[in-house]
């Protein structure tokens, strides 16, 4: 195994739409922070407006499946513009010691001592201080699997992974990472 790792990421829009769906639906908090910004606000403001009760929750329906189907996509598209703007590629160094993201001549440095939890999303790592997350490693910036069997191996050398299987919910803390 290397003693250290570069990667380098292009950044993407798939990669935009999870860490839009985590700042949605990453914690219990965020999804009924999210559901009412969809549904219930639209519904009392276009009830109250209409007054009618009916046409509020009608509007407020058909607005909340329009934003859950148009709008995550356009601020992916939104957000890959402005990070393609910064720089084409970000330069993702992970070694024993410390994780480093290089962006446009600006060095992001996370030492190991202060992550004190990674998570393992079916395209990235998250890295987390205390129950913040403070860096991510995108797995579409390994080439193969066998570079992203060596990032894991590095990252668990030092800290243990819990994987999830999607992004809804995955901020949670559960039981067993205590």
């Amino acid at each position: 195994m290397p003693t250290q790792l570069s990667l380098t990421w292009h950044p993407n829009t798939a990669d935009m739409k999870l860490g839009l769906a985590l700042s949605s639906w990453g914690t219990r908090g965020r999804v009924l922070k999210t559901l009412a910004m969809l549904f219930l606000l639209p519904a009392s403001l276009f009830g109250v407006f209409t007054q009618s009760v009916w046409l509020g929750i009608s509007f407020g329906l058909l607005f909340g499946v329009l934003c859950l189907l148009a709008f995550p996509s356009t601020l992916a598209r939104m957000l890959l513009k402005t990070q393609l703007a910064r720089a084409q590629t970000h330069e993702i160094i992970v070694s024993p010691e410390a994780i480093e993201r290089i962006v446009a001549g600006t060095v992001v440095r996370h030492p190991w001592s202060a992550i004190t939890k990674v998570l393992e999303l079916p395209s990235a790592f998250l890295l987390f201080h205390g129950p913040t997350p403070i860096g991510s490693i995108e797995k579409s910036a390994a080439p193969d699997q066998a570079t992203l069997a060596t990032v894991r191996a590095l990252i668990s050398s030092v800290r243990p992974i819990y994987v999830r299987s999607s992004a809804f919910l995955a901020l949670e803390r559960r039981s067993s990472e205590t």
